[in-house]
């Protein structure tokens, strides 16, 4: 059993229906007589690379807010930034970079978010070419069909 999100099954989908077509031995990394069709290959190979990376960025992030929240609500449990600070042992030049870090906290979290919604936006339009490539591949129609969208899971 393969557990994979919808941008990893679109592009598995969308390759596998490629080798039907353009011959088996492309997914064992041979190439193919026919340019363009290599030239679609590599750009899926491409495309898998660049779904890799934006995962990736998408799983560190939510990671980093997710600890910001913890150490948000550490922060407020201990009334604030100085009961946060009290008992530490910090001099007074690292009490006041953890209070200039802690400051930051919301701006932070605010750039994470955006990273989400920016990962999700590009998510969605690899999603798009890949159901265009899908639907040429099955229908030989070059119309595009409404996009799916990529929600928090991924």
């Amino acid at each position: 059993m393969q557990i994979r999100t919808r941008a990893q099954s679109a592009w598995a989908n969308t390759y596998e229906r490629i080798g039907d077509l353009a011959g088996r031995h492309i997914r064992y990394g041979e190439p193919h007589e026919v340019p363009e069709v290599q030239s679609l290959v590599d750009r899926m190979h491409a495309m898998s690379a660049f779904l890799a990376k934006m995962e990736d960025e998408y799983q560190n992030a939510r990671q980093a807010k997710e600890r910001l929240r913890r150490l948000q609500e550490r922060i407020e449990e201990r009334g604030g930034v100085d009961g946060f600070l009290d008992g530490q042992r910090f001099d007074e030049e690292d009490r006041a970079h953890v209070r200039e870090v802690i400051a930051e906290l919301p701006e932070r979290q605010a750039e994470l978010h955006q990273m989400e919604r920016d990962y999700r936006a590009m998510m969605n339009s690899q999603l798009a070419v890949l159901e265009d490539i899908e639907q040429v591949l099955t229908t030989g129609r070059t119309t595009p069909q409404p996009g799916r969208t990529v929600d928090e899971g991924g």
